[in-house]
């Protein structure tokens, strides 16, 4: 009996498809257009959008647009989503030639955006606080769900970025600053995302190299060598190919003087031929025409579409006009592009929508579709899929979890923390009455700054607070002081900031609690550091709580309590000056100081930070035992216990790291290699055991190559070091290139 396969199915229905498109029908796939294109007006903030009919029907029925994007000023409910899909699935299925349904996508950054009635997760950077990897996983899961109630198959998340430049604008939407941490927590989101009973496409950002400009400033030029490429930018999205990431999105920037979507050498030599991606690879906003009115490599918009096609772009967020597909097509009938160029990009886009479902109900190929001029037939405005899954207990549940394991406590001075009950507090600062600044960005609108956008249901950090404690309005009356610094949401260039240094108003603040001479207790709300200038020495204890979302005020309530240990450990380095940056990958050259020597430790002569990548403290103690290390011929297994000491139950988060002693190219001081998550009851004991593979300890070569040198390294863990040796090494490719 002859099996056929999923692949062989998608295959035949999208080469059925192919086979029978018009050039004009194959590029309109090709092109996605934002929701404002096809919307009547501008839409005021609260109205609900209209559809333009006259527009709608241009865009689908001559233009043959394959999908739309975005959405205007607010949000809108669960119901409001499926109506306006539903209409323009209408359109596409009943009214276009073949039927071809679009495939809507949406910055679904943490969680479901831009719907009043879905739930919202703590952002990446938060998420990589938690270490948790199966919390991000079913934080995929749940996003996945309630975006297929929207009618929104296409996710653009995750980021894959690294957060290695704290005045990025985009540092929150990363999920820290170290290539292993992106890797793991990033694949696991697309595991969720994509694994739900309905397919939605994930969308791993930006490829590649995004965010590193010296400045910090979004979208402005990068300077990148090859190796180092190689070495931190590149696996993260590796890692997801190896996943099955759906697709992929572009670096709106240039690296080297090159705008990464007119790169052939790293959309397809890099991307197609040796990481051997398969799936859509989709631009970012404008950034075909950009190529011209921006960067100027082309001299008009005909040649920057000749260039991010040839570079091998498969869809342009254009994101207004069709004048993409009006001038490809022009391309192709000149002989500047070949029709199996632009095949093999909507067999691809093709691919996509099957995987999302939305080909199934295309009918099967007949004369009658010919006479009548259509191939598709009618369907419900919602898809026909069940529209009856709202917002659930479980999925606040989980963004509850995940805001509690990602705040981190930087500092307790003589264990002030956790308070008392009963303790009466006077609650200062501009976050803890503004919905905004616990959100950030992409948070109901693109910005997330417009507090009208958030539901009446949520609650501010003071109103939660006050259901824990006695929340008082005089300082004579307190016990402490507790002050919520934050920043207003911005994102991608209006985020742009010239200082991380905090506002001067906050600071006041933070000077006027100090001088009541009270405790004081400071929490930051901020999807990035932001510097302290020596305040942290007169305050007590201090909080990196970054953007939690809904469930801030619970989850701080709770930890201030002591009715849940903090438990997250930053998955980025603090910086301790506002113009010096570095990385807990750094150089051993970083740590030399004025006396020109070499220091083991953080020192005032050499760089150091406010607080290490990996710092965080709890309301427990945690014991390690001294690390087994074993080589074998394809890993290093590392093997410790880890106690709980203390008297109170609490999640301990276990970051292994490793270290090159000598090396052919300068080795970091040390590189994080692993990590787990445990949560261990007072007294109880966990046995972990890791296999390193000998990948953790390679480094990329001057010819641009992975390799390990054999000799001596150190695992390092739980304060402890242990020394090994590496003597024959064979370090296998990840995959066969074919």
């Amino acid at each position: 009996m002859q099996v056929t396969t999923r692949q062989e199915t998608v295959s035949a229905v999208t080469d059925d498809l192919l086979s029978r498109m018009t050039l004009r029908e194959k590029v309109g796939q090709m092109t996605q257009l934002t929701l404002q294109a096809i919307s009547v007006g501008q839409n005021e903030k609260g109205d609900q959008v209209a559809l333009d009919s006259v527009k709608l029907r241009k865009a689908l029925v001559e233009d043959h647009v394959g999908s739309f994007l975005n959405v205007f000023n607010q949000a809108m409910s669960r119901e409001q989503w499926r109506a306006l899909i539903g209409e323009i699935q209408q359109v596409a299925r009943s009214e276009t030639r073949l039927g071809i349904p679009i495939l809507y996508g949406i910055d679904a950054v943490h969680g479901c955006g831009y719907t009043t009635d879905a739930t919202l997760y703590p952002q990446n950077l938060n998420l990589g606080a938690t270490w948790n990897r199966e919390l991000v996983r079913e934080i995929g899961r749940e996003t996945a769900r309630e975006l297929t109630q929207n009618g929104t198959f296409w996710n653009f998340s995750p980021v894959l970025d690294l957060g290695r430049h704290p005045m990025w604008s985009r540092f929150s939407e990363t999920f820290g600053e170290d290539p292993f941490i992106v890797s793991e927590l990033g694949s696991e989101y697309i595991r969720g995302l994509q694994e739900t009973e309905q397919y939605i496409a994930g969308c791993a950002k930006h490829f590649i190299g995004y965010g590193q400009a010296p400045t910090g400033r979004d979208r402005t030029p990068t300077f990148i060598p090859q190796r180092i490429l190689r070495q931190l930018y590149l696996p993260p999205f590796q890692e997801a190919i190896d996943v099955g990431v759906a697709s992929i999105m572009v670096n709106s920037g240039e690296i080297n003087g090159v705008p990464v979507h007119s790169n052939f050498a790293l959309l397809s030599t890099l991307l197609r031929e040796e990481l051997c991606f398969n799936g859509v690879i989709i631009s970012d906003w404008e950034d075909v025409q950009k190529l011209h009115t921006v960067h100027r490599v082309a001299s008009d918009s005909k040649q920057a579409i000749q260039m991010a096609i040839d570079a091998g772009l498969d869809m342009s967020m254009t994101p207004f006009t069709t004048e993409f597909s009006q001038l490809l097509v022009e391309l192709v009938e000149s002989g500047s592009v070949t029709e199996e160029r632009i095949d093999s990009s909507v067999r691809r886009i093709l691919d996509l929508k099957f995987k999302c479902g939305l080909l199934q109900e295309i009918k099967a190929h007949s004369a009658d579709d010919e006479e009548a001029g259509v191939g598709g037939k009618p369907v419900g405005r919602y898809g026909n899929r069940s529209p009856e899954i709202s917002r659930t207990e479980k999925q606040d549940e989980l963004s509850f979890r995940a805001a509690v394991e990602s705040i981190v406590l930087l500092q307790n001075k003589n264990d002030i923390l956790p308070l008392n009950p009963r303790a009466r507090l006077l609650l200062k600062g501009p976050a803890a009455d503004s919905l905004a600044m616990i959100h950030g960005a992409w948070s109901y609108t693109w910005q997330g700054a417009d507090e009208a956008a958030y539901p009446d249901r949520l609650q501010t950090v003071r109103m939660a607070l006050n259901q824990n404690f006695d929340v008082v309005d005089a300082e004579v009356d307190c016990d402490a002081v507790v002050v919520c610094i934050g920043e207003h949401p911005s994102v991608e260039k209006p985020g742009d900031i010239d200082e991380l240094n905090l506002a001067a108003d906050q600071q006041t603040i933070i000077a006027e609690a100090i001088e009541t001479g009270k405790p004081v207790i400071l929490v930051f709300f901020a999807g990035r550091p932001r510097m302290l200038s020596g305040i942290q020495e007169f305050v007590s204890a201090v909080f990196w709580a970054g953007q939690p979302g809904p469930f801030s005020g619970q989850a701080l309530s709770a930890i201030l309590s002591g009715q849940i240990s903090p438990s997250g450990r930053l998955p980025f380095t603090f910086p301790h000056s506002g113009s010096v940056f570095f990385t807990h990958d750094h150089k051993w050259a970083d740590k030399v100081g004025a006396d020109y020597g070499v220091a083991q430790e953080y020192s005032m002569n050499g760089v150091r930070p406010a607080w290490e990548f990996g710092h965080g403290l709890s309301y427990s103690r945690f014991q390690y035992s001294r690390p087994d290390v074993a080589v074998s011929s394809e890993s290093v297994s590392v093997s410790f216990s880890v106690t709980n000491t203390g008297q109170r139950a609490a999640r301990e988060n276990v970051l292994v790291f490793v270290r090159d002693h000598f090396a052919s190219i300068t080795p970091e001081v040390k590189r994080l290699a692993g990590f787990e998550t445990r949560w261990l009851d007072a007294g109880e004991s966990t046995k972990i055991d890791l296999k390193l593979p000998y990948e953790a300890l390679s480094f990329i070569s001057m010819a641009n190559e992975r390799i390990v040198e054999p000799g001596a390294f150190s695992v390092l863990v739980g304060g402890q070091e242990v020394e090994f040796v590496l003597t024959n090494i064979c370090l296998a490719s990840r995959r066969e290139i074919t």
